[in-house]
């Protein structure tokens, strides 16, 4: 099995982490969702956004601004392609790979605000 299709196997997310943190909090829990789903959205777009105008150290603070969310919420399929694309972009190299990672970011960010959305 090929890593990509593995890691497509593993669920899109996982509030387990972000529960043992909130230690029986449930409002906690939901505010964090909440912040989530407005801010992670709005960070994909900034880095779109700082990839077309060649700002990398922009990209650089982006991806560190969303990456304990990432890890917290355990975006799994999130996290090596953000890893990868936050080396680029100290690089300042291989724009045409960056436009692909943003993409997946893109998607799998919307993938999972649809799946929160409805939860």
């Amino acid at each position: 099995m090929s890593p990509e299709k593995t890691l497509n196997d593993l669920p899109l997310y996982n509030l387990a982490k972000l529960e043992k943190i909130a230690r029986g909090n449930d409002a906690f829990v939901e505010k964090m969702i909440e912040m989530f789903l407005v801010e992670i959205p709005r960070a994909i777009v900034d880095l779109r956004t700082a990839l077309m105008s060649n700002d990398f150290k922009g990209m650089h603070a982006t991806i560190h601004k969303i990456r304990p969310a990432i890890e917290n919420m355990e975006i799994y399929r999130l996290k090596e392609p953000l890893r990868e694309l936050d080396k680029l972009a100290l690089a300042g190299s291989d724009v045409k790979k960056m436009d692909t990672l943003v993409g997946v970011a893109e998607q799998v960010t919307a993938e999972v605000v649809r799946k929160l959305q409805k939860t």
